[in-house]
């Protein structure tokens, strides 16, 4: 399945994995409302896709998860920062200006 696919099939509430991760343990689905990987140290990490998984044929759905339910109980701190963003996703009112840019 292609990315586009695999995209609507997470919204559709599917676990779903790429063949050549060779790992069934390792896979992408909604949690705590954020589209987030599951990884082999079973946490939730943000998603960061690559230019390879967007390009990529071989997406597969592993399993349909229960209506109204995330795919796996995980706290809120697994999947978000207490400063309330996704992952290692910096907060832009914190970013500091590139040497020579304007703030």
């Amino acid at each position: 399945m292609d990315f586009v696919r695999a995209i609507q099939a997470i919204k559709d509430g599917h676990k779903i994995t790429r063949a050549s991760w060779n790992n069934p343990q390792v896979y992408i689905c909604m949690a705590g409302g954020f589209m987030s990987i599951m990884k082999e140290d079973s946490r939730f990490h943000a998603l960061l896709v690559s230019d390879a998984d967007i390009r990529a044929e071989d997406w597969q759905i592993i399993e349909k998860v229960p209506e109204g339910e995330d795919a796996v109980v995980a706290t809120t701190t697994e999947i978000m920062p207490e400063e309330g963003v996704p992952g290692d996703i910096v907060p832009t009112d914190s970013v500091v200006p590139a040497e020579g840019e304007d703030e």
